[in-house]
């Protein structure tokens, strides 16, 4: 009798714990779970002053295999826009499954740290979540069918990951996006992507100061600014072209990264701010495609091309460091090197934004052929 009001005493409390934990059940087929958000600069009203922006939002409808509903709402705010989009379906909106996060070019000029707040604070929100950058306009990439058998956003979602494997594209998230935002030695950086009449194609690599966006690298350097933005990469492809001249016939090279590695050092002279800094880049590889008039059986030919190749690097890499200082975009992170060599005080009386165009930046590379095809 005694061992019977125990059990009571013990199991009661735990069912009403289970109860109460049954009170927050949410059914799979009333949740509209966002997958991809997009902001783009709406047009004014007539006779406002009040900037608008146009943010749109797809869900997967769980009953219709590979389709997705599009809702929009044109507002001052993503929060006002928020609220809109709870009249516009029966399902409760939710953002969990959040994936990607699209921003106009237009938008992205203005800034975007604002259109993050809501996500931020949104505890059920991964941070992994991707965000990029559309040359034209975000909702309507977001809203253009592009593959009968899925919807948009996991195309989209495919498609960053091949590129992000391949080092076309940076691997960029909301948390490092934000961490680099914030960081005074680095500027951010996103993937930039263009509609085409059928298809989305890879448009380069988007270039912020602070959070506005100011240009983009070609996607055809994509490759070559993960090499100088990572310490190091184990895959990708550098395509090496050199033209007739009095040297010599066109030539065609494409080589497949096996190992890439990057290292930066900083030299300055106490009390100045003057900085030199010298950028070393060794790349290993193997030789898949030549064209050309040389015959790789022979070891001078291939070392010689091997020569070629370090040379074209190097004079690439340099390119684009000085278009990087032209624009007065620290997209490398060279300030995070420079404030590791000085003190805490010098680094805080040093303006980088100003400083960063003026720096001298040498690159130098070295490029190692593993095999040449069927010539080991």
């Amino acid at each position: 009798m005694q061992m019977g009001k125990i059990a009571k005493v013990i199991f009661v409390p735990i069912l009403c714990c289970l109860i109460a934990g049954c009170t927050d059940m949410r059914i799979l087929e009333d949740q509209g779970m966002i997958q991809a958000i997009s902001y783009d600069m709406a047009t004014k009203d007539k006779g406002s002053d009040i900037a608008l922006i146009k943010v749109t939002a797809a869900i997967p409808l769980i009953q219709k295999d590979n389709l997705q509903k599009i809702i929009e709402s044109t507002a001052t705010s993503s929060k006002d826009a928020r609220i809109e989009f709870s009249s516009q379906t029966d399902l409760e909106l939710v953002n969990g499954q959040l994936r990607t996060v699209l921003f106009g070019k237009n938008i992205a000029k203005q800034g975007v740290i604002n259109h993050f707040d809501t996500i931020l604070r949104d505890p059920t929100i991964g941070l992994r979540s991707n965000i990029i950058i559309v040359n034209g306009n975000a909702a309507k990439m977001l809203a253009e069918n592009y593959q009968e058998q899925e919807p948009t956003y996991e195309f989209l979602d495919r498609l960053i990951e091949k590129q992000v494997d391949e080092n076309i594209i940076p691997d960029i998230d909301i948390f490092q996006f934000m961490r680099d935002v914030k960081d005074d030695g680095i500027d951010p950086v996103a993937p930039q992507f263009i509609q085409r009449k059928n298809h989305i194609d890879t448009d380069g690599v988007a270039l912020f100061r602070g959070e506005r966006y100011v240009t983009k690298i070609d996607a055809s350097k994509g490759t070559l600014f993960s090499i100088l933005n990572k310490k190091m990469i184990n895959n990708g492809q550098l395509n090496f072209d050199w033209p007739a001249s009095q040297q010599g016939d066109a030539e065609f090279a494409a080589l497949d990264i096996n190992n890439s590695r990057r290292h930066i050092n900083v030299y300055s002279s106490p009390g100045s701010n003057q900085f030199t800094v010298d950028i070393s880049i060794k790349v290993k590889g193997s030789i898949t495609e030549y064209i050309g008039t040389k015959n790789l059986d022979n070891k001078k030919y291939r070392d010689g091309l091997g020569e070629k190749m370090a040379e074209s690097l190097e004079k690439q890499t340099q390119e684009l460091v000085i278009f990087t200082q032209k624009h007065s975009v620290d997209s490398i992170g060279i300030g995070k090197y420079v404030r590791n060599s000085i003190s805490y005080n010098e680094w805080k009386n040093l303006d980088w934004r100003k400083v960063y165009p003026a720096i001298q930046v040498h690159c130098s590379a070295e490029v190692e052929i593993r095999d040449y095809g069927l010539i080991h």
